[in-house]
């Protein structure tokens, strides 16, 4: 899977995550296999048909506001 580096500046590359969902209604899943890293690509083998998303995890919090009906 090759990615941008500039689109996911702030995080870690050795972060990155693949998750993967069957269809459009179910629940997200991490991938758990091994990962590879080169800068820009991330291998990772699976068997899985479906939707694929990459995503990374920051050191920053991120605050929402409280809302109170």
């Amino acid at each position: 899977l090759g990615y941008n580096p500039p689109d996911f500046a702030g995080l870690n590359h050795y972060n990155l995550r693949l998750w993967q969902r069957s269809s459009p209604g179910e629940p997200w899943a991490m991938l758990g296999e091994q990962y590879a890293y080169q800068y820009g690509q991330i291998t990772v083998e699976t068997d899985l048909l479906g939707e694929f998303v990459l995503i990374g995890q920051s050191g920053n919090m991120l605050y929402l506001p409280r809302l109170n009906r």
